[in-house]
């Protein structure tokens, strides 16, 4: 089942609930997706699309936890402890709650062993230049690894096994 699946699911199930929280947050994210979606042609997105669109919601959350952290300890609250019913901390546990709801549709990241072992796998099955090996890589484990690292790696075993210079 594709990521854009999923999150659809998981909204039709909070529709079910009544989980209002979980639909707004989740419509909005579908909206972006539909978004991208939009600037393609055709008029559709991949997995790693999908995925990239999360992890930019993630990392905008990421921030925002960051910046409400910051102001809290600024205020003393992580001293002295929060006040009943203080707003920056009712943000930010709202934005921890969001992204614990999104990273649920994120793939679990390849280690360094294991995108080592798929890279290695591929050279071992005929991908003899960088350009293959990446396309086998993003096939198999679409929004799985950081590109710039496998990159890195697939040049370090061509140039070990000889075949690029």
């Amino acid at each position: 089942m594709s990521v854009k699946q999923q999150i659809i699911d998981r909204n039709n199930d909070a529709r079910k609930l009544r989980d209002g929280w979980t639909v707004t947050k989740l419509n909005t994210l579908l909206g972006e997706i539909m978004t991208e979606e939009k600037k393609r042609t055709p008029p559709q997105i991949d997995d790693a699309g999908v995925i990239a669109v999360v992890t930019r919601f993630i990392a905008g959350l990421d921030q925002m936890i960051a910046a409400l952290s910051q102001q809290m300890a600024e205020k003393g609250y992580v001293v002295n402890g929060v006040p009943d019913g203080d707003p920056l901390w009712t943000r930010l546990e709202e934005a921890k709650r969001e992204k614990r709801l999104l990273e649920a549709f994120v793939p679990t990241p390849l280690t360094e062993a294991e995108m080592r072992d798929a890279i290695t796998g591929y050279i071992d099955a005929g991908h003899a230049n960088i350009g293959a090996v990446m396309n086998a890589l993003k096939a198999d484990h679409a929004g799985r690894y950081d590109g710039k690292a496998a990159s890195t790696v697939v040049r370090e075993i061509l140039t070990t096994r000889g075949l690029m210079k």
